[in-house]
């Protein structure tokens, strides 16, 4: 089987063509079935299909480390568990620099400004009738209003009976007029203008929203509600909550008897628990703080040092990994509101510089800081840190809208290894940060991806990203 390789295509027949128990570990950021930015590819969830080829070619007692949507990660475990999969527990990557994407309700009652929405209704209906006495499908449509929605996705939701109460633009109403046929019978629910909201401001869209272009999204207007109705709905918008975590579902494929018979057999079994350790600190440098620490007068009542002390027994591996990720900010928001850890005396306080501190495990008052005996502070420090995807880290030519950060797809690399490193399969490889990843930590790749684009991208990242030092 070739290994460090990208496979352009579907990834269930890209699976077919591998041997069965053939791959360590899966690594993979699938579609959320959200229709992202109006990709096609995003339509749905993977299919039981999909997870049962991944389960067939994946080692017994093999991890598959599987990202998902906040909205529709229960559709995602469904299918996996249908597949085969057994769920494990749920890594969530918390992260502090989200923004909600909300439909602003006062700004669609403006936009309607008095339609009846059992009339918009009426108008999707006739449209769809209209679409189907032609013969055409929606995409002929979009592309003969030459729509702005790319990437497969549907034309404006007034279409749709469902939801977003919009109807067409003057312009598209027209272009439609001529096309399918349609009678003159509902310009005059067209004609009727949006009503025009005063520009008080401009507001930047967030930086980091990146569209199908490459382009940063463009600075926003701030406009004041203009009818009655939009007034008294200023504020409230649709349920977009700031997005805020991102699941990662933990799952295996069954071992073939003990975890230690699996080991024996396959080669891979369990999770590198101690090389995912966090906070891992050079053991000289903390006996030599320690030490210093315990030798100061002004240390009297902190407590005893000795490495003998379970209580203050040191472990210079760091912290178990945890099944929570944070991002720098998240990090420092958590730290800002726990406060710091530290340890002191068997009476939970310790003394300085004359000044007696009731700390209960948390530093308060300005009180000095100690190190644990995990080499940390405690506090967000025990997490794994790892910042979202930057525009730096994605490259100038990557376009690609979901892009993991490296440092995560590194740790999550780590932690699945195995002892003589163990193949990785992404069959969803986007722009190749898994096979980025594996490079970095020394495991060999297998990439799938369906879009060619995705991967000249994938392949020029991973040519380009130096071979580290082992």
């Amino acid at each position: 089987m070739k290994i460090n390789i990208i496979i352009q295509g579907d990834c269930i027949e890209g699976m077919k063509g591998m041997e069965e128990n053939s791959i360590d570990t899966i690594i993979t950021d699938p579609p959320y079935g959200l229709s992202f930015m109006g990709k096609s590819w995003d339509y749905d969830v993977p299919t039981v299909e999909t997870w049962k080829e991944c389960l067939r070619v994946l080692k017994p007692g093999g991890t598959a480390l599987i990202f998902a949507g906040s909205r529709t990660q229960h559709r995602m475990a469904v299918n996996i568990e249908d597949a085969g999969f057994i769920l494990k527990d749920c890594i969530m990557f918390l992260y502090g620099s989200g923004f909600p994407k909300a439909t602003d309700i006062s700004k669609q009652l403006d936009k309607m400004n008095g339609r009846d929405e059992d009339l918009r209704k009426e108008l999707a209906k006739y449209l769809r009738e209209s679409i189907n006495k032609k013969g055409i499908t929606l995409k002929d449509l979009r592309l003969k209003l030459n729509h702005k929605m790319k990437g497969g996705g549907l034309i404006p939701h007034w279409i749709t009976e469902k939801s977003q109460p919009t109807v067409p633009t003057k312009e598209d109403w027209l272009i439609m007029k001529d096309y399918l046929n349609l009678d003159d019978v509902w310009d005059w629910f067209i004609d009727r203008t949006e009503a025009e909201r005063e520009v008080i401001g401009k507001h930047k869209a967030p930086a980091k929203e990146i569209y199908q272009s490459g382009e940063l999204s463009k600075d926003l207007n701030i406009t004041l509600p203009a009818s009655a109705q939009a007034k008294l709905w200023n504020g409230w918008k649709s349920h977009g909550l700031k997005p805020a975590y991102e699941p990662i579902l933990v799952c295996v494929k069954p071992n073939d008897g003990t975890y230690a018979n699996n080991a024996i057999k396959w080669g891979v079994s369990g999770l590198n628990i101690d090389g995912g350790r966090i906070g891992m600190i050079d053991r000289e440098e903390y006996e030599k703080k320690q030490k210093s620490f315990s030798n100061s007068k002004s240390t009297k009542g902190y407590g005893e040092f000795e490495a003998s002390n379970p209580a203050t027994r040191i472990n210079p591996q760091g912290r178990f990994p945890a099944n929570i990720i944070l991002d720098e900010e998240a990090g420092k928001m958590l730290d800002e509101q726990s406060g710091e850890r530290i340890f002191g005396n068997k009476n939970g306080g310790y003394s300085y510089k004359g000044k007696k501190y009731k700390v209960d495990g948390f530093i308060k008052d300005n009180a000095p800081q100690a190190l644990s005996n995990y080499g940390d502070k405690g506090g967000a420090s025990r997490f794994f840190y790892t910042a979202k995807a930057s525009k730096s880290e994605r490259g100038k030519s990557n376009v690609h809208p979901t892009v993991k950060p490296l440092s995560l797809m590194e740790y999550l690399c780590t932690l699945t290894k195995t002892p003589t490193g163990g193949i990785v399969l992404d069959p969803f490889g986007g722009s190749g940060t898994t096979g980025m990843a594996c490079k970095k930590t020394g495991r060999d790749y297998i990439l799938i991806e369906k879009e060619e684009e995705y991967c000249e991208i994938a392949e020029k990242r991973i040519k380009e990203l130096p071979i580290p030092l082992f």
